[in-house]
């Protein structure tokens, strides 16, 4: 969508249904979900809806997301389920090639998201019993902290680079300092704001300054009508 002029430029088209993904660091392409084949693949397509579609990863599995883009524009982390273990992660190189393990154990992790420096990532998994927050190294998986102890369904990661953001099951956004260095230090997680019930979106601007949330533009409540003098005018 072009914001000044107000006109959009449709991105994708055919069968099946398609899900949003990553922006390349550049801006240039976007990756993207679409289950026109069947199983849910990742393509790859120019941002401003030029040339055409590029299948980026497929397989047999029925649901994958490429979920984030490393900021030196290198590397794709993507979640996938369909074996016993549920959700693993991986990581592609952007260029196309083999994906390698990021986190493949019995539990579930999904919701990767690169550090601004490119040198962590921050995730879910409910290793615990609860799904909480943790960090890693990235690409190559080490130094793991847990974020979280409240809870933790999304993590977001702006481009300060100086905090991680939580969004926990009772939709409450959590900030979390983070102090970086060779290993990372985090400060005490405090509440920032609740959203409604009813949202059923969250995203944060890349400067952390602004958040967005998808919530219902109007609520309608039931009422009761009642009739008044009904039989008025009826025949006898």
């Amino acid at each position: 969508m072009d914001l000044t002029r107000g006109v959009a430029n449709r991105l994708t088209a055919g069968t099946g249904t398609n899900f949003v993904g990553p922006w390349s660091p550049d801006g240039k392409q976007i990756l993207y979900d679409s289950n026109r084949g069947g199983p849910r693949d990742i393509y790859r397509r120019a941002a401003d809806g030029s040339g055409v579609d590029e299948a980026f990863y497929q397989s047999g599995v029925p649901f994958k997301d490429a979920f984030d883009w490393s900021p030196d524009g290198n590397w794709v982390v993507m979640q996938e389920i369909g074996d016993e273990n549920g959700w693993n992660l991986f990581v592609m190189p952007a260029a196309g090639g083999a994906r390698t393990p990021f986190l493949v154990t019995p539990f579930n992790e999904n919701g990767p998201i690169i550090s601004p420096d490119g040198r962590w990532v921050v995730y879910v998994s409910n290793e615990t019993g609860s799904d909480q927050a943790f960090v890693q190294s990235f690409p190559t998986p080490g130094m793991k902290q847990q974020v979280s102890k409240g809870g933790a369904v999304f993590g977001a990661w702006p481009g300060s680079g100086g905090e991680i953001f939580l969004l926990r099951p009772d939709l409450s956004v959590i900030s979390v300092p983070v102090t970086p260095g060779p290993t990372l230090q985090f400060g005490s997680p405090r509440e920032l704001y609740r959203l409604p019930l009813n949202s059923v979106g969250w995203a944060v601007a890349p400067d952390g300054q602004r958040f967005l949330a998808t919530i219902p533009a109007e609520q309608t409540v039931p009422g009761i009508s009642v009739a008044v003098n009904w039989r008025a005018g009826q025949e006898p």
